[in-house]
């Protein structure tokens, strides 16, 4: 999953259209799929099959 499609999921759950969306709008879509993004990363790294590289 990239930024693009996150974005884009998040841009449907608001019903926002980027292509039309105010500047003002395109900065919540922006922290918004920031959010998003992050929530994905916490919950792979909860993943029992991750393991962290050690140095």
């Amino acid at each position: 999953m990239n930024r693009e499609t996150i974005q884009g999921w998040v841009a449907e759950q608001i019903h926002l259209d980027p292509a039309t969306a105010t500047s003002a709008l395109l900065a919540k879509l922006d922290d918004l799929t920031a959010r998003a993004e992050a929530m994905c990363v916490r919950q792979l790294l909860d993943l029992p099959e991750f393991r962290r590289l050690v140095w």
